[in-house]
């Protein structure tokens, strides 16, 4: 875990200094906000191409649903999986290995390997969550749904496997597991021992590909070669897991068993009903908690001597700060991005208001509270975001430009050349920041790509390695000017609230945050075959004047969605 949370470092900050060798800051987990870098540009995604055609232009009436992984559920999945087959909340997949960066949202397909340790954790977590479901004969009745005063042993095991098993697949049992899992039963009982026989039988299930994987092969589509549509309970688990991130309820379960997930209208359906359900808040939380690193501030440090005003109890503060804004935008608010990039209220309550010097809450409940205009815009100017962006005792304003870049408009940099050695530039307590980042602009082998980064960065120049406001540093005046390149709307600003008001009107960055939930809801990258899909996406997104809840709806209703890509037979 510590090499690739290493190597998202190198390679952040490589694309920012030119000289000397890397000083300051420390290696950060992936989901940390200096980590999450590498998520801001999916993979296979073109920075050239930030908007894909019209979908007029790309769209012939072809099935093209792209590549179609077989999709391993990830820690999280898998929590809210056993939450809802078991009502156990205990959070096993907690102590399972990390996933690997992958797109940078934890849930890519082909990142999802199985190590040893990890299979050996499925053995532990299911004989863990076997053991808490059949504690008591209370908890075994429950679980078996069976009186054993009323039915026999056998029967009730037949019936514990069937509702069970079909739960936790996802779709009914066919003849030949229900078969197997009873041996597993029989033979675990010995005899005489009922729980002992539920319970393997039980941890057989949980680690067993049928739950551990989403397994879809669907029906050839006539006239298509190569594609076909999934089958009613694999679009319900497809439905489930990109909405709420967990296993289909019964009301979908049932609209499968009838048949009703088949047309685009049905889909809409379900959508609208999952979407209004608050396990939906759920998935959209841990989006942005993985899309814009809010995870790491729980883990926040700063020196004391630099930062005196700062504790690291603020960290999980910041984070619930980002958490309760992005939920009110999105679920109680107008649900858009221009919001979240220019909202001139955040949630906080009486410690943070505090350490903002706001006038705030007077308890520990968070509030919402207006932000001083024209210092605050949004979640990018929040003490969260900026202090992470900050991993020294300075600010960084090309660590912050790259994050821009890479998080809004999935423009990311090039890696530096080969032969140079990358260093933050020392302090200088002669120098403000813009000043002693100069350097970067003027020397040729670095001209290129900090002209994209570093005027963005200046933007955020009031806000210090806590993210507290500044009028000056080191004694002189901030100068947060800057100007927009190698985008729809170039030009200069002045000040970060002006840049991202530039943003929130921005054809490119509305379809950079369209991309980002493409990846993140099919958990892969895009391929040749996902022109349409993109452009279908993107225009639905820019018509909704750019609401999240709209982008969901028109996520689920594409050709990737709706069908799948069958592999040839060797």
């Amino acid at each position: 875990m510590k090499f690739f949370a290493a190597r998202s470092y190198v390679l952040l900050v490589g694309t920012m200094a030119c000289h000397g060798s890397i000083q300051g800051g420390s290696a950060t987990q992936p989901g940390d906000i200096n980590a999450g870098g590498e998520g801001g540009s999916p993979p296979g995604f073109d920075a050239t191409d930030v908007i894909a055609a019209d979908p007029a232009m790309v769209c012939t009436g072809k099935l093209t649903p792209g590549d179609s992984p077989i999709r391993r559920l990830n820690r999280f999945e898998y929590n809210n999986s056993i939450r809802d087959l078991i009502g156990d909340n205990t959070n096993p997949a907690d102590s399972f290995p990390p996933e690997e960066i992958g797109n940078g949202l934890g849930n890519e397909a082909t990142s999802l390997g199985v190590s040893r340790l990890l299979t050996e954790s499925y053995l532990s977590a299911a004989q863990g969550i076997a053991e808490r479901a059949t504690a008591d004969a209370t908890k075994l009745r429950n679980v078996t749904g069976c009186d054993l005063a009323k039915a026999s042993e056998e029967s009730c095991a037949k019936t514990f496997i069937e509702a069970f098993g079909a739960r936790a697949f996802r779709r009914p049992l066919d003849a030949g597991e229900k078969d197997r899992l009873f041996q597993i039963y029989a033979i675990s009982k010995g005899g005489t021992d009922f729980k002992a026989g539920i319970k393997a039988s039980m941890t057989a299930i949980l680690q067993m590909p049928q739950f551990l994987y989403r397994v879809e092969f669907g029906t050839p589509v006539t006239g298509s070669p190569g594609v076909a549509k999934l089958g009613q309970y694999e679009m319900a688990s497809r439905l489930s897991y990109m909405f709420w991130a967990t296993l289909p309820d019964q009301p979908l379960l049932d609209a499968a068993k009838a048949g009703r997930l088949s047309s685009v209208a049905d889909i809409k359906t379900q959508v609208e009903r999952l979407l209004d359900d608050p396990k939906a808040h759920q998935v959209t939380r841990y989006f942005y908690n993985m899309l814009f690193g809010l995870v790491g501030l729980d883990r926040l440090q700063r020196n004391a001597a630099n930062f005196p005003t700062y504790s690291a109890e603020l960290g999980p503060l910041f984070r619930q700060e980002l958490e309760q804004f992005i939920d009110h935008v999105l679920w109680q608010g107008d649900g858009s991005l221009a919001t979240l990039l220019t909202a001139d209220f955040s949630f906080m309550n009486a410690k943070l208001a505090q350490f903002y010097g706001v006038t705030g809450p007077k308890g520990n409940a968070f509030e919402k509270v207006t932000v001083p205009a024209g210092k605050r815009a949004g979640f990018m100017t929040s003490a969260g975001v900026m202090a992470s962006l900050s991993p020294g005792t300075q600010s960084n304003p090309v660590i912050r430009g790259a994050y821009l870049r890479r998080k809004l408009l999935c423009d990311a940099p090039p890696d530096p050349p080969a032969a140079l050695m990358v260093a933050e530039p020392k302090p200088d307590p002669t120098l403000t920041t813009r000043e002693r980042f100069t350097e970067h602009r003027t020397n040729a082998a670095c001209r290129g790509c900090h002209l994209l980064l570093d005027p963005l960065g200046f933007g955020f120049e009031h806000y210090d390695g806590v993210g507290l406001w500044r009028e000056t540093d080191n004694g002189k005046p901030i100068d947060a000017t800057g100007n927009i390149e190698g985008t729809d709307l170039p030009g200069d600003f002045n000040g970060a609230p002006e840049l991202m008001q530039r943003l929130a009107k921005s054809t490119h960055v509305k379809a950079c945050h369209a991309d980002q939930w493409l990846t993140f809801a099919y958990g892969r990258g895009f391929d040749s075959e996902d022109a349409c899909t993109r452009a279908t996406v993107q225009a639905a997104f820019a018509k909704s004047g750019g609401r999240v809840r709209d982008l969901l709806v028109a996520l689920a209703t594409t050709d990737a969605f709706l069908y799948r890509r069958q592999a040839p037979l060797p």
